[in-house]
């Protein structure tokens, strides 16, 4: 419905808003990860609404996500980047290698923390040698960028532990913990 009336925007916005209001009573020393729609990007409201946020929420640590694929206009993403440092809030590119997966945008705009999609990470205990090598390869590549890798989608301890072993800093997924309702 939001895209219909061209409100993906302002719809996001809403659940960024909530999300931070949700997690008051939580400790700040918490780091929220807050989700973006590609839609947003470049527009001066994402700019505005980021500025609110941190005027509402001054102590709490937060990292905003862009989606992979739409890191693809480097003088935006460098914008961005600073108005983020400047607001103490952190950049995350999330689903990384579900789409273009381009490394360029990593030293460009460089950001804190580079998620792995689900659909390199999930269930590679189980993969084959070759993707698991890939999907190593390509962490320790971002790790020495001095940026921190996430693996989504960690759903087994097995999952959990080769993922360790390859370098991960991070991980998401149903092992860690299910979402409260």
């Amino acid at each position: 419905a939001a895209s219909e009336l061209n409100l993906e925007g302002k719809l996001s916005e809403s659940f960024r808003v909530r999300g931070l209001e949700d997690s008051a009573s939580l400790p700040n020393e918490f780091n929220l990860f807050l989700n973006t729609h590609p839609a947003e990007l470049g527009t001066p409201e994402l700019l505005e609404s980021l500025h609110l946020l941190r005027d509402q929420f001054p102590e709490q640590q937060m990292t905003l996500e862009i989606h992979e694929a739409a890191v693809t206009n480097p003088s935006m993403m460098q914008t961005l980047r600073a108005v983020l440092e400047d607001l103490n809030i952190q950049l995350a590119f999330d689903d990384f290698g579900e789409g273009r997966a381009r490394l360029v945008e990593l030293g460009e705009a460089k950001p804190h923390f580079v998620k792995f999609d689900m659909k390199l990470t999930r269930c590679i205990s189980r993969a084959p040698s070759e993707r698991q090598g890939i999907v190593a390869t390509i962490a320790n590549l971002v790790q020495e960028l001095g940026i921190i890798v996430l693996a989504e989608g960690v759903e087994s301890i097995e999952d959990h532990e080769i993922l360790v072993e390859m370098g991960f800093d991070l991980g998401q997924g149903y092992y860690y913990g299910r979402p409260n309702r």
